[in-house]
């Protein structure tokens, strides 16, 4: 059964873009979630906050390409990265 919305959303207009404005991975389970907004052709948003998500062989894949567009191994490099801002090893530069 749908929930009635107390107040009903006006959607209205041509998207022509996406903008992404956050995603995190999770590692133990092969998953990345993303968060976008559908934006006009003069960059307002249309729809905000949509969800996707790539698991499994294609977050393998979307790793991949990450990696060719980069030409190094982006996954080990934010990573080691990462490993080095965990509590007592980071420095903020």
């Amino acid at each position: 059964m749908p929930l009635k919305l107390t107040n009903p959303d006006i959607i209205s207009g041509v998207v022509t873009d996406e903008k992404i404005s956050s995603f995190t991975t999770d590692l133990k389970n092969s998953v990345i979630y993303i968060v976008f907004d559908r934006l006009d052709a003069d960059g307002n948003i249309v729809v905000p906050d949509v969800t996707h998500v790539i698991a499994d062989a294609e977050m393998i894949a979307a790793i991949t390409r990450a990696g060719q567009i980069a030409q190094a191994d982006v996954y080990a490099a934010l990573k080691q990265a990462l490993y080095e801002f965990l509590p007592g090893n980071g420095e903020v530069v």
